[in-house]
């Protein structure tokens, strides 16, 4: 009897175990955004790219430009960035053999999903998931409206936080130096990405690299043997005088990270914003007289500076944008300039203005960031403005000066009410002056065109016409 109960138990499982599923991430998706689907199920031919078709209210379209698939542990994972329409979709797996309950079928599998653009901001990602045999990056862009993006390695347990605004494209970069071979995921906002690392130095490379290192160590302790002895005979073999160039470069980094290769915030229109970045000498040696400048109304802190090799500075920029300084969008895309010599250093700045004080987001964009604001300002409230400056912290936006109650604009009635008062102004002005014009009877006018006649019979000159008497 039990074996009975067993064998039927089995019977029933099998169409379970062995059914092929395709999961999504999501059932409603809005244009452009990335699709991520995880299929499971026995191929006994393999699942490849041509297998997998994208329909549009039933009928094929061609594959997005970017899409992948890759099949780790007996399961497939595919992303695909979903073109600019908005429709009924379906991903569908065609032409390829596949068991179902212990039968062989070629049957197409469907999974249905939507297309529609709501109010809501979204993000698309150029990668569904990574194989990582070194560091690697992700591009990601804003999509109809600026956020906040909220970044977490779990393998590194690496997180961080920024301002993405609409139409931005930001690169991430990340390291796997520390991370063993393994499966972990990456989360971008509402996105799991998978990220396969796999780390490709073994025993029998490390123990070449240490090899090389060690023959580096002993041609470089001959070198400088060289060079004292040389040195010692009165001779000095400078960088200079052997024609080698000692590089000049400076970098441009975050004030909270330098995965991201751009400063962006949303500020407060027509209030003083504090935004920070810092420049750093990465060449081989020191740089002096470096100019620095913007292509958008700010004011800059240092302006003129030198810097030694390996010595950084913050460079404070000031920030007032009205109407008249962003696109239709409310956006301001502009970049700092470092100068020196022939060359230049820029970084891009992505600003957005807002008129709600509740969605000011200024996060990466001050060495304040790990600050309290109770330790640096005050935050204002709703009904208070910044009389000062506006810089981040750990609460959010904090104000460096005081609090000041907002100007109230005059009410719509007491507008309507002053327009209407030069109107009448105006009404009377002409009136008045109708009234004050002498009036002339008909008896009058007639007597006055007589004289005029009699006056021209004479043959005196007339001025004007006579009309009609």
């Amino acid at each position: 009897m039990k074996k009975t109960t067993l064998f039927i138990l089995i019977f029933l499982l099998i169409p379970f175990i062995s059914a092929v599923d395709i999961s999504l991430s999501n059932q409603n998706y809005q244009p452009q955004e990335t699709l991520q689907a995880e299929i499971t199920g026995n191929f006994p031919e393999g699942l490849e790219l041509e297998n997998i078709y994208l329909y549009k209210q039933g009928t094929p379209r061609p594959m997005p430009v970017i899409y992948d698939l890759k099949q780790y542990q007996g399961i497939y994972y595919l992303y695909m960035v979903l073109p600019n329409q908005e429709a009924n979709f379906s991903v569908q797996i065609e032409n390829t053999k596949y068991i179902e309950a212990g039968v062989s079928k070629t049957d197409t599998i469907r999974k249905e999903f939507i297309v529609q653009k709501t109010n809501a901001p979204a993000i698309s990602i150029n990668k569904g998931f990574v194989s990582a045999t070194k560091d690697f990056f992700i591009k990601i862009t804003g999509l109809y409206a600026g956020q906040e993006v909220n970044v977490e390695l779990q393998a590194s347990e690496e997180s961080f936080g920024f301002f993405l605004p609409d139409g931005i494209e930001e690169e991430l970069e990340f390291s796997i130096k520390d991370l063993e071979s393994q499966k972990t995921i990456l989360k971008i906002n509402d996105y799991n990405i998978p990220i396969f690392i796999t780390q490709i130095l073994n025993e029998t490379e490390e123990d070449e690299e240490e090899v090389i290192d060690e023959d580096e160590e002993d041609e470089q302790q001959e070198t400088e043997d060289e060079v004292d002895e040389e040195k010692t005979d009165g001779e000095d073999l400078g960088v200079e005088e052997t024609g080698e160039e000692k590089e000049t470069k400076l970098e441009f980094q975050r004030t909270d990270i330098s995965l991201i290769k751009s400063l962006t915030a949303r500020i407060m229109v027509e209030e003083d914003t504090l935004l920070q970045i810092i420049l750093k000498n990465i060449g081989e040696k020191d740089v002096e007289d470096i100019k620095i400048s913007a292509d958008f109304k700010t004011k800059i802190e240092p302006k003129k500076l030198d810097l030694k090799k390996g010595e950084q500075v913050v460079i404070n920029m000031t920030v007032n944008l009205d109407e008249f300084d962003v696109d239709a969008k409310n956006r301001m895309s502009g970049k700092i300039k470092a100068e020196i010599e022939n060359q230049e250093f820029v970084f891009p700045i992505f600003l957005e203005i807002t008129y709600n004080e509740s969605e000011v987001v200024l996060t990466g964009t001050s060495t304040t960031d790990s600050s309290h604001c109770s330790d640096i300002g005050e935050i204002c409230s709703e009904d208070k403005v910044c009389d000062g400056y506006k810089k981040s912290s750990l609460e959010g936006p904090c104000c460096i000066g005081k609090c000041i109650e907002k100007k109230k604009p005059a009410s719509k009635w007491m507008i309507g009410l002053f327009i209407i008062s030069i109107i009448l102004v105006l009404v009377a002005l002409v009136y008045f002056r109708i009234k004050r014009k002498p009036k002339i009877s008909p008896k009058q006018l007639l007597e006055k065109k007589t004289n005029q006649f009699r006056t021209r019979m004479k043959g005196d000159e007339v001025r004007g016409g006579l009309g009609n008497v």
